[in-house]
């Protein structure tokens, strides 16, 4: 075992680079060197110094793991490993697609768009999909080019530099949209013979030329509309004045200037959208002098191309019985227009409804709150309670207790939808007098006398 200085491990590092220099060592040769084992380092703190062993060529420590680099400045060769660690070795670019190295473009492509599929991080949440996004996607960055592949063929990874990803950096698979991806390798669909994928209902759809000549349905219209408690129960009409777009008479809805055809875009060349590429992504985005229409034409100068013109109109609507606060109403196909005949939306009414002191809102049900004197809730008799068709008497039984309940079964509420009748419900509150005259005080006391006395037989 030889003690050595930290000096004395640098001259040794150092000696290594002379001697491929002087050998002709390449730097290639260095890397294969490095990464048999031929050269391990391994280091420990400099506080317990260097323990280095000379063995059947190999440098190796018995003390603590660092990463160390070995910089050949002459071929620009940057080697980091983990020396405790076996050497990386990369897979086989067909093994990882699962091909033949006969295999032709389409099955190359096949191959990669159904691994792809599999393992891109959008649509496989494993730990290990990521990393195996990237290993399947540099292969196909080295299959798919023909040079590439040569390159590889020929060489092996060394042929084609770091993954064969060239000029491009890094890369991240979860910078890749599936649903881009994929539209742009295989324009939406899958390869020939699978049948196609649906990545545009996957993940959010694909973009698809505009008609400028398709029908659209108009917009629709929400109206606010103030009602009392009694106009909502019963129903009620009114006469609106609304704001919408109509149909433009001057250039028939289409928005194009009369006696004008419209000219293919020169900008995308009438395809309605523009694509830049770097590598293999490909973006895709709407032609910004057409709007992705792929046409252009001189607007109407009336409605400024839009096809509709703004108008107030007076609307007569009906609003049903038993709408509540917040209930909306559609009056049908009452809307804007659309563009190229395409129909009217509809109108909704919004309901706000007043609330009132004499009743209380539960869906269909309607509750009151009834008074009862002290001395009917003892002897009994009738009140009178509000209904929503007019005041109604009620009976009161003797001995009525405060909170005591009475239903009065199909006064409440039509439900519109399905016509059926909610209930009224009386909540029963014995009024006990505060101010009593002399002769009333006597007649309670006497009744008081009487009631103890009655209850001490």
């Amino acid at each position: 075992m030889a003690h050595l200085s930290k000096s004395t491990c640098s001259k040794i590092i150092n000696t290594l680079k002379t001697t491929s220099k002087s050998n002709h060592i390449s730097s290639k040769q260095l890397y294969h060197l490095h990464q048999q084992h031929h050269i391990h380092s391994i280091a420990s703190s400099l506080s317990h110094g260097k323990f280095l062993k000379f063995h059947n060529n190999t440098i190796t420590d018995n003390k603590h793991i660092i990463n160390h680099n070995i910089i050949n400045n002459n071929h620009n060769v940057n080697i980091k490993r983990q020396f405790n660690a076996t050497s990386e070795q990369k897979n086989d670019y067909y093994e990882t697609l699962g091909i033949n190295r006969d295999a032709k473009d389409a099955e190359v492509k096949k191959a990669f768009y159904k691994l792809a599929k599999q393992w891109h991080p959008d649509a496989n949440k494993a730990p290990e999909a990521k990393e195996r996004f990237s290993e399947i996607n540099e292969a196909y960055q080295v299959l798919s080019n023909k040079d590439k592949r040569a390159q590889y063929d020929r060489f092996g990874h060394s042929g084609v530099g770091n993954g064969g990803m060239g000029g491009m950096g890094g890369f991240n698979a979860a910078d890749v949209n599936l649903n881009d991806l994929f539209e742009n390798l295989f324009g939406g669909r899958g390869p020939g013979g699978m049948g196609g994928f649906p990545f545009g209902d996957m993940f959010g759809g694909a973009q698809e030329m505009h008609d400028p000549t398709a029908p659209e349905r108009g917009r629709d219209l929400q109206i606010d509309v103030n009602l009392s408690f009694m106009e909502a129960v019963n129903g009620a009409s009114r006469e609106l004045k609304i704001q919408r777009f109509d149909e433009c008479k001057e250039c028939n809805s289409s928005g194009v200037e009369s006696g004008t055809k419209p000219t293919k875009c020169g900008t995308c060349d009438g395809k309605g959208r523009m694509v830049q590429q770097s590598g293999f992504m490909v973006i895709q985005q709407s032609c910004w002098d057409c709007n992705g229409v792929g046409q252009r034409s001189q607007n109407c100068n009336v409605c400024g191309g839009s096809g509709l013109k703004s108008n107030v109109e007076s609307l007569d609507v009906n609003i049903p019985s038993g709408v509540d606060d917040g209930t909306r109403v559609r009056i049908a196909n009452q809307g804007h227009a659309g563009k190229n005949h395409g129909g009217r939306g509809h109108v909704w009414l919004l309901c706000r409804v007043k609330s009132d002191e004499r009743f209380e809102r539960n869906g269909s049900d309607i509750h009151v709150a009834v008074d009862v004197p002290v001395y009917k809730a003892i002897l009994g008799g009738t009140v009178t309670v509000p209904t929503l068709n007019g005041e109604a008497e009620v009976k009161v039984k003797p001995g009525t207790q405060s909170e005591h309940r009475e239903i009065m079964r199909g006064k409440g509420i039509t439900e519109p939808s399905t016509g059926r009748k909610g209930h009224q419900y009386l909540h029963f509150n014995v009024v006990i007098p505060s101010n009593l005259t002399e002769e009333q005080k006597q007649l309670i006391e006497k009744f008081g006398e009487l009631y103890e006395g009655e209850k001490g037989k």
